[in-house]
């Protein structure tokens, strides 16, 4: 075979190559571009069961608590303590204690597992049939009748924000003591109910345990 043959047959080879070459690039690029297009499509749908799958994705469970007789709920995560009392003047108490806190008390108190500790709730709920039975009223020969009545002359609350819808009247509030606490009022029907983050001074430093079971706080 010629030189020129020879020659001719490898520049047709490198020609071919070269266009095997684009044919894989075009055809790969496409079949990304298709793949790339369906991941997008799933993370869309996955962003619409966000809600559904976030308390298995969090590892969180959420029990619900309803008092039907006192007549408001809230949700609250599966491994919290949950406790029912009543205070001096007969009025509910509902406190609701995280396993970080218990844990805590346990270790400050040196108590050994599996012994009995009772430490400060984080969140606590206090139920009243009317503001003038309120515990905080009665205390102090407040003789408040409505809740801004009361907080009024509490000068151990600042009200922060109020709000009324349907009957329902609403504050938000931080309460001095030993320690700022941010809390809510609300009433209704003369019902008188308080929801007070122990250890938190403020709304915006509730952690997002806390934060839901805010949100979840309902009259009805």
């Amino acid at each position: 075979m010629s030189m020129k043959k020879t020659k001719k047959i490898y520049i047709a080879s490198i020609i071919l190559l070269g266009a095997l070459t684009l044919l894989i690039i075009f055809f790969t690029d496409n079949s990304a571009s298709e793949g790339g297009e369906k991941a997008v499509g799933e993370n869309e749908n996955a962003a619409e069961n966000m809600q559904t799958e976030t308390v298995a994705d969090s590892g969180i469970v959420w029990q619900l608590y309803d008092n039907k007789e006192e007549k408001f709920n809230l949700d609250y995560p599966e491994n919290w303590t949950v406790k029912e009392d009543k205070d001096e003047y007969g009025n509910t108490i509902v406190k609701l204690t995280s396993p970080e806190t218990m844990e805590n008390a346990r270790m400050e108190s040196g108590v050994v597992e599996g012994e009995t500790v009772e430490p400060v709730a984080d969140v606590i709920v206090h139920y009243a049939p009317t503001v003038a039975e309120s515990s905080i009223n009665k205390a102090n020969g407040y003789g408040a009748t409505t809740m801004r009545e009361l907080i009024g002359k509490d000068p151990n609350i600042t009200r922060i924000t109020e709000a009324g819808l349907n009957g329902v009247q609403t504050m938000e509030v931080i309460v001095s003591g030993e320690g700022d606490s941010y809390g809510k009022y609300i009433e209704k029907d003369g019902r008188l109910y308080e929801i007070s983050f122990t250890y938190r001074a403020d709304k915006g430093s509730l952690t997002e345990e806390e934060k839901k079971i805010l949100e979840s706080f309902e009259v009805e």
